[in-house]
């Protein structure tokens, strides 16, 4: 059979073409920056670094994430800023921090509103909980799409010296809290002096007796190595207060639909992966304390405490009564 010239030119250019293409180097991946102020090691931190790897894979190497932690990029109030200018790509911070952009996130910060922590993971799961997150995506000064919900666990009470067993044992104890209002009247609600501290203080305030103690969760806590200047840590599990991973608005606007689905979906099964790590790190959190010398006390004033910071849950969620009867009902 007779090829023609035409037909021949036509097949050398085409397969001059595709030695071309496959001589083009690749498409360069997009990389997202995280903002963390948590460790490396730690179960949030961990879990926002395998978000990298899922999102890679529903993106075929789209788009990537540097989890830059340890609070390389700033505190919680600073990361914030730079993920609404659009500096900082993505950013886990405490729902507080969001609080002065969504008002109704306060209610979160009230003290016993959750009965547990299986409380809040419901909430997380909810339409409710979903709702939440689309009142700081749709406000518009808020600059930023709220992707999911990261548990942060229960705070409970370690102290120096004095074992705390029923509320009556908090009266009169310096305990360092988060400079909040909310979490400030709490605290002296419960019967202690709430001391509102900088982070980085707080060991040597313990060390020192400035502080009596200071509240949070337990691997929080031993990631900070307080465990070792205190001898009890008492299960109040008073405040189960959550984050939120935020996207920069900017950021956001820039990625097809596709990859917008990609970086949600990523996001939520980072939060399912976190829940399994933080169990394994409490668990581990606790034993460390025990190998340190700290006593594990089962709190027994739980209802005690909840009838005396009514007020401060009156106070803060007047306002918001609808929202509270709902996040209790779930």
């Amino acid at each position: 059979m007779k090829i023609s010239r035409r037909s021949m030119l036509s097949v050398v250019m085409s397969g001059a073409f595709a030695v071309g293409m496959a001589m083009l180097p690749a498409q360069a991946a997009t990389t997202l920056k995280l903002a963390e102020t948590l460790p490396i090691g730690y179960p949030t931190t961990e879990a926002l670094t395998e978000m990298s790897d899922l999102l890679g894979a529903k993106t075929n190497g789209e788009l990537k994430i540097q989890v830059y932690a340890g609070g390389q990029l700033g505190n919680e109030k600073e990361t914030i800023e730079q993920t609404q200018l659009g500096a900082i790509q993505l950013s886990r911070v405490n729902a507080l921090v969001l609080a002065s952009i969504v008002d109704e996130l306060n209610v979160l910060a009230l003290p016993y509103l959750f009965k547990d922590q299986a409380h809040l993971e419901r909430l997380i799961e909810s339409p409710l909980g979903d709702q939440l997150l689309d009142r700081i995506t749709n406000q518009p000064n808020s600059r930023l799409v709220a992707l999911t919900w990261i548990g942060a666990g229960a705070r409970s009470m370690l102290t120096t010296k004095k074992q705390v067993e029923t509320a009556q044992d908090l009266q009169g104890q310096k305990i360092r809290v988060i400079p909040n209002p909310i979490l400030s009247d709490a605290i002296e609600a419960m019967g202690a002096a709430g001391v509102p501290l900088g982070f980085g203080d707080v060991f040597a305030g313990m060390q020192t007796g400035m502080l009596d103690g200071a509240e949070g969760a337990a691997p929080t806590l031993v990631a900070a190595s307080f465990h070792r200047v205190a001898k009890h840590y008492s299960l109040t599990e008073h405040l189960i207060v959550p984050d939120v991973l935020v996207m920069s608005r900017r950021a956001w606007d820039k990625l097809t639909p596709q990859q917008q689905q990609a970086v949600k979906q990523s996001a939520k099964e980072a939060e399912k992966r976190q829940r399994e790590l933080w169990k394994a790190a409490d668990g581990q959190a606790l034993q460390d304390m025990r190998a340190a010398g700290v006593e594990v006390i089962e709190f027994q004033g739980k209802d005690v405490l909840r009838e005396k910071t009514a007020p401060v849950r009156e106070k803060y969620g007047a306002k918001h009564q609808d929202l509270i009867l709902a996040i209790e009902a779930i």
